[in-house]
């Protein structure tokens, strides 16, 4: 009987810390996966800029039309470029396990190639947005930039300071 009661135990036991090892996985899986949306949404200062900053400068039509296409046409060429990279991540990893370190630093050589155009898309993007604004919106928009950040750091230190 207490054989029994010893084996039962020890197999709650098991199946109970397998268990949590996969809702761990499954934690930081979605961590990660907020972790990029996060990313996604802050990147570029002003290109993810919000609606209430685009209220602030008053677009005209024209110049709300074209800054949404700029836009649309970039997140169109940063969804190709994450999938080829996620591709490329895969291919990398396989040569890995495969012990094909040749083929790893070659496919690292491509990764980055892409996450350079990545970056530079980011820069043509904010530079055609940029280039759409007036003298003053451009003003305006540096203003608001500068008043984000700061209040960005502002929250910041209250975070620290409510620890």
């Amino acid at each position: 009987m207490k054989k029994t009661m010893i084996i039962i135990s020890m197999l709650v036991i098991v199946s109970s810390l397998l268990l949590a090892q996969n809702f761990e996985r499954q934690g930081r899986m979605g961590q990660m996966e907020g972790r990029q949306g996060h990313h996604e949404m802050m990147r570029g200062d002003c290109l993810e800029m919000r609606s209430d900053i685009f209220d602030e400068l008053e677009l005209t039509d024209k110049q709300q039309t074209n800054i949404d296409e700029i836009r649309t046409e970039n997140r169109k060429q940063m969804i190709k470029l994450d999938s080829e990279i996620k591709i490329l991540r895969i291919d990398k990893n396989e040569a890995m396990r495969n012990n094909d370190f040749a083929e790893a630093k070659k496919l690292n050589e491509k990764i980055s190639k892409l996450r350079l155009k990545k970056n530079n898309a980011r820069v043509t993007e904010k530079e055609a947005i940029w280039n759409e604004l007036t003298k003053e919106q451009q003003e305006k928009l540096q203003d608001s930039i500068k008043n984000h950040r700061l209040g960005r750091k502002e929250q910041g230190r209250m975070r620290k300071f409510h620890k």
